[in-house]
């Protein structure tokens, strides 16, 4: 059974292993993640912007031409290296840092990004990364964030396979929608495995909720089907009072 510090370790040495190839196909911010910003004006009123699980800083680099501090962070030195090395602006930092032990104080942040990584973490550093996400928002603050949907047609087989004979329940670090993807090269050779937790919108929803944040927007949208991951837009929940 793997700890979550070997889950962790293992996600870093995959991502340092394929950190090159995954630069030359990630080189711009996400376009359908600008559209979905746009809509809800995500990149307006801001001043500090966090990137939790930044890779090579393109959408680190995209936010910082709206805030006065943008940093990213990532558990990945090597995707730090090629990040820094097209860092640019003079309001653009990178940091090695655990998406589950932000070193950032209480309150600080007015946007965060947490794109296409929740996924990677088991359920207990789902949770953990999510109360840290919370506790780094300012409290008008804004957080968008993106997982694979475990709908993905070319995971169908599998994820029946896994339900038919129930080999989720038969391992006490497994739950169902849990996956290794394999990263291949140009050559279509397997150079590092993924651990990936596929997600139905409700599920995402539901641990969204679960963190104290309130659902703004959460929708199907990206990939070649257009369906392929949820995104949601979320803020903290209003504290109520009650009168003495």
């Amino acid at each position: 059974m793997a700890s979550a510090l070997e889950r962790k370790q293992s996600i870093k040495n995959a991502f340092d292993r394929i950190s090159e190839h995954w630069d030359r196909v990630r080189r711009h911010a996400w376009p359908n993640m600008i559209q979905f910003m746009n809509e809800f004006g995500f990149q307006e009123g801001s001043s500090t912007c966090l990137d939790i699980a930044a890779g090579n800083g393109r959408h680190t680099r995209y936010m910082a031409q709206f805030n006065a501090l943008s940093i990213g962070i990532d558990l990945s030195l090597n995707l730090l290296k090629i990040a820094k090395e097209k860092h640019t602006q003079v309001n653009c930092e990178y940091v090695n840092a655990d998406a589950a032990n932000l070193p950032f104080r209480d309150g600080v942040f007015d946007r965060v990004m947490f794109i296409s990584a929740l996924h990677h973490l088991p359920n207990t550093g789902r949770s953990a990364a999510l109360i840290e996400l919370k506790r780094v928002m300012f409290p008008e603050a804004l957080a968008l964030i993106t997982v694979w949907m475990r709908s993905l047609k070319r995971f169908a087989i599998f994820f029946l396979l896994d339900f038919l004979f129930l080999t989720f329940l038969k391992s006490s670090d497994k739950e169902f929608g849990d996956i290794h993807v394999p990263w291949r090269d140009e050559k279509k050779q397997v150079i590092a495995s993924r651990f990936y937790h596929l997600f139905t919108k409700k599920e995402l929803e539901n641990d969204l909720l679960a963190a104290g944040f309130e659902i703004m927007e959460s929708r199907k949208c990206a990939g070649k089907s257009g369906q392929e991951n949820v995104f949601a837009l979320v803020k903290l929940k209003k504290k109520l009072f009650k009168s003495k």
